[in-house]
């Protein structure tokens, strides 16, 4: 049982473009125009050197595509991008007790732990653990810096180290989902909302 509790708490510690060609379909066009004209308009593109006027055309069209406000588009968000937005806000879950984590847009969070059963007599009623996180290649790395009472989490901190990695295996709006390093145990954790009466 006490095995177990360090092993929860240990959790604790705890992302080709195309040119302009003639068509040469498109003779018809010259058809009905007068032959005075038509030798005019053939001298005038002998005058023109090679493949110039194809690729003024290019830049005249690719001139009208860009966006007027002269503003660059964004690239799309990538998935540790979107896991760093997404995980910030508050969390809870039941595993072995009651969890509270609060992660904050600037790398640091905070987990309330309440235990359940014996931890609560070996421990305290509540533990407080002070952490920086990073998201990177689709895992959350959680790192204790400290915690209350400092005693207690100190124990756990020598007993069981400062790190934990762990595999995002769902991040939404409602749910964190990680898998621990063993590769087996997951912990579910629930946003919490404004609506929500625990909040």
């Amino acid at each position: 049982m006490l095995i177990s509790l360090f092993g929860a708490l240990a959790a604790l510690g705890l992302w080709t473009g195309s040119r302009f060609t003639a068509d040469p379909g498109s003779a018809s066009v010259g058809q009905s125009v007068p032959a005075v004209e038509t030798e005019e308009i053939h001298a005038a593109q002998n005058s023109v050197p090679s493949g110039e006027g194809i690729e003024l055309a290019s830049h005249e069209a690719l001139a009208e595509t860009e966006d007027p406000s002269g503003t660059e588009q964004e690239q799309p968000e990538s998935p540790d991008e979107r896991g760093r937005r997404q995980v910030i806000g508050d969390w809870e879950d039941d595993y072995q007790g009651h969890r509270r984590l609060t992660v904050r847009a600037d790398g640091t969070a905070t987990m309330r732990v309440e235990p359940s059963g014996i931890g609560r007599k070996l421990f305290a009623n509540q533990l407080q653990f002070e952490i920086e996180w990073t998201v990177a290649d689709g895992r959350i790395v959680m790192i204790t810096t400290g915690g209350e009472p400092k005693a207690k989490t100190n124990l756990i901190m020598n007993l069981y180290g400062t790190r934990a990695e762990y595999k995002l295996l769902n991040l939404d709006d409602r749910q964190l989902l990680l898998l621990d390093a063993d590769g087996k145990t997951k912990y579910e954790w629930r946003r919490i909302t404004g609506d929500d009466p625990k909040n």
